[in-house]
């Protein structure tokens, strides 16, 4: 954090005792019976006020996590007004920073959270007003309970912002990932990937036969225009021309659509002309990434000195990022946990040197047949994790017992004429709409766990 968390829980702890002093056992006791009996009560006023909040929609509309947040929010309000001693105190402190750093997981934006705060001092302010209650001890009650909501609340907002500027600090030194020389190279790449893709269209286009849209090669989901979604955004987060070209490449599609359907009502000459546009769009296109290309040149490179891959420090940024894409667009990736099977005893048998070997192997081999806006991370270990973008669960076990059959049957070199054979085993976990991708790394984990203990070799969902 920008602050060490140390001196955070010691200035907590001393905000909490002053608050304490401030009120009584039996003022704490008035509040808790108008408070506590109507938790519930208050945490579904709560949500049903935040859903009218411009820009809380994918917080708060899956109805999975609306109803977890429901139970864990009217839960939050019973811990709120309490009297701890010391040890109960630095427990309930450790919470609020742990609540702060999954609003930071999620993006949850600061004006949202602070609206949520006064929504929820009026809820219970509601409350505190019913019954014979007079404006004095109205008055009381409610300044005690807002002193005792804000000073968790701002306990949240210390973790958050650590977080926030972490996570900052992270998603610009993405950059580091690639020398400027392999991301304008791949920028080259991309572009001929899209003239490829247009010929493609083109042709299709002079034989008349594309009467079913569907059947036509998507580009946002060719190679270029996953790598653009994906991860343009990650080695160029400055720049302009990656959100134009993102729009781009939206609107090549829809231009590939309109053309099918001018065609289909027989005006020709309509459809020669929507087919010029295209083309336009094409150039427009190939120019943006020629500013990615100069942009690029500039750059640093730093990957894992082993195997080349994502380092896991880098894994936050990216799937705050991609949840994020995901819940905008409702579309779900998935994780993959690997882990090398007695990987131990590959270096207690062959040495280190052999054990760097195999590792290094893998990372190019697990990184072989993975699609334009997939990700590969060095995760630790012998452990590596795969993220796959805009993936359903059910296509996973095709894919899985892929990868396994291509590291069985693979010849790791761990010398100038030695190689050995490994095995690996999988953990999969899919995002399920939810903003905290950690529960999905957390699946994951869990399912790799099942996998090496009912015999490895294997993957588990």
């Amino acid at each position: 954090m920008a602050i060490d968390i140390k001196i955070i829980k010691e200035i907590y702890t001393d905000h909490f005792h002053e608050v304490y002093r401030r009120g009584t056992p039996e003022l704490l006791e008035v509040i808790r019976s108008k408070i506590i009996p109507f938790s519930e009560d208050i945490a579904v006023s709560f949500y049903l006020a935040m859903r009218g909040v411009r820009g809380a929609e994918e917080y708060i509309a899956n109805e999975l996590v609306e109803s977890r947040l429901k139970e864990a929010f009217s839960q939050w309000i019973y811990r709120v007004f309490v009297l701890r001693n010391e040890v109960e105190l630095e427990a309930y402190i450790e919470e609020q920073l742990q609540v702060g750093q999954v609003h930071a997981r999620i993006n949850l934006p600061p004006h949202l959270f602070n609206c949520g705060i006064r929504v929820l001092k009026q809820q219970v302010n509601s409350y505190l007003r019913k019954g014979d209650t007079s404006l004095k001890d109205y008055n009381s009650s409610s300044t005690y309970a807002g002193m005792l909501i804000d000073v968790s609340t701002s306990l949240m907002n210390e973790s958050y912002f650590g977080e926030i500027v972490i996570g900052e600090r992270k998603s610009q030194s993405m950059q580091m990932h690639m020398t400027g020389g392999e991301l304008a190279l791949k920028c080259e790449q991309l572009k001929t990937e899209l003239f490829s893709w247009f010929t493609v269209i083109l042709s299709i286009f002079r034989e008349g036969s594309f009467a079913d849209f569907s059947a036509l090669p998507s580009c946002s989901h060719s190679g270029v225009g996953l790598w653009v979604n994906h991860k343009a955004t990650m080695f160029f987060p400055d720049s302009s021309a990656v959100g134009k070209l993102q729009n781009k490449i939206k609107m090549l599609d829809k231009q590939v659509e309109k053309v099918i359907f001018i065609h289909q009502k027989g005006d020709i000459k309509e459809a020669n002309h929507e087919i010029n546009v295209l083309e336009e769009l094409v150039k427009e296109s190939m120019f943006l990434l020629s500013l990615l290309v100069e942009q690029s040149i500039a750059m640093d490179s730093g990957r894992d000195t082993l195997t080349r891959l994502f380092n896991r420090r880098y894994l936050d940024t990216v799937l705050q990022k991609e949840t994020h894409f995901c819940m905008v667009n409702k579309k779900s990736y998935v994780l993959l946990l690997l882990d090398i099977d007695h990987f131990k005893k590959v270096n207690d048998t062959y040495g280190h040197d052999a054990g760097d070997r195999v590792l290094e192997q893998m990372g190019e081999l697990l990184g072989q047949d993975l699609r334009a806006g997939d990700f590969v991370f060095r995760y630790g270990g012998e452990e590596f994790l795969i993220l796959l973008t805009e993936m359903k669960i059910e296509y996973i076990a095709q894919i899985a017992e892929k990868i396994l059959k291509n590291v069985r049957n693979h010849d790791f070199k761990i010398g100038k004429e030695q190689t050995i054979h490994c095995t690996i085993s999988i953990g999969a976990a899919a995002h399920q709409g939810l903003p905290d991708y950690s529960r999905v790394i957390n699946s994951a984990d869990k399912a790799l766990y099942k996998a090496k203990e009912t015999g490895r070799d294997r993957f588990k969902i």
